[in-house]
C-alpha cells in the first residue's frame, strides 16, 4: 500500500511511515497495545486519493472504512464466541493469508476454531502464515529452523493466537472468522497449486503431506 501511494508523488515514504506511527481516535484501537497497532485495521478496498490529502488523511480513510465495515453484529458475534474484536481480527488475518477462496475460508477457520476450543490437546495453531510474517517472505515449505523462530507471532512455539494481525483482512475473512464451517477438521495443508486438503487426525494429515510434498 505504501509503495503504491508513494509512487503517486502525493506523499513521501517518510510521511507515510510517520502517519502509520500517528495516533487515531477510534474505539476499535483503544486497548490495542503493540508496536504496530494499525496492522489489521487498514481495510483493503478501492480508495480515491488526491494531492490535497496528507498521509494521515489517507491512513484515516482506511481506518474509517474499517469502522464502517465492522458493524455491531460482528462485535456481538465475537462476544458470543468468547473473543474480543481484536482477537477476531487476528484470526481473520491468518485466515486471509492461509485460504485462497471463499469456500476454503470458512473451512480453514473451522480448523483454527476447533484447535482454539481444545487448548489442552491442540495448544498451538501451527500456522505457516504466522511464521512467514516473521520471515517477511512466503516460503513454499518452512524448515524446522523457521518454525523455531522466537517471535510472539510464531504460532508453532506460542500457544493460541499470535500477538496481533499478520495482514489487513477483508470482509470475507472477517466473516469466516466469525462464522466458521461446522467441521471436525484439525489439520490442513495446501499443495503447490494452492489446493487445500483437510484432515481430522494427525495420521491422515501426514499421509496427505507425503502425497502432495
Amino acid at each position: 500500500i505504501k509503495r503504491i501511494i508513494v509512487s503517486t508523488g502525493y506523499v513521501s515514504d517518510a510521511e507515510f511511515e510517520a502517519a502509520l506511527e500517528a495516533e487515531y481516535d477510534y474505539d476499535f484501537l483503544k486497548g490495542v497495545d503493540r508496536d504496530n497497532p494499525l496492522e489489521g485495521y487498514l481495510f483493503p478496498d478501492t480508495y480515491n486519493i488526491s494531492n490535497t490529502m496528507s498521509a494521515e488523511d489517507m491512513v484515516d480513510m482506511m481506518l474509517r472504512r474499517f469502522e464502517e465495515v465492522f458493524v455491531q453484529k460482528y462485535s456481538d458475534r465475537a462476544k458470543k464466541l468468547g473473543y474480543s474484536d481484536d482477537e477476531i481480527m487476528i484470526l481473520a488475518s491468518i485466515i486471509e493469508c492461509e485460504a485462497g477462496s471463499g469456500n476454503d475460508r470458512t473451512k480453514v477457520s473451522s480448523v483454527f476454531h476447533n484447535r482454539l476450543n481444545r487448548p489442552s490437546t491442540y495448544p498451538y495453531l501451527r500456522s505457516c502464515a504466522t511464521v512467514q510474517y516473521v520471515l517477511g517472505e512466503k516460503k513454499p515449505i518452512l524448515s524446522i529452523e523457521d518454525t523455531k523462530i522466537d517471535s510472539p507471532y510464531n504460532t508453532y512455539i506460542h500457544k493460541g493466537l499470535p500477538i496481533g494481525p499478520i495482514c489487513n483482512p477483508g470482509k470475507a475473512a472477517i466473516e469466516a472468522a466469525l462464522y466458521p464451517a461446522d467441521t471436525d477438521y484439525l489439520y490442513f495443508q495446501s499443495d503447490s497449486a494452492g489446493k487445500i486438503y483437510y484432515a481430522t487426525t494427525l495420521q491422515e494429515h501426514e499421509a496427505i503431506k507425503q502425497k502432495i510434498q
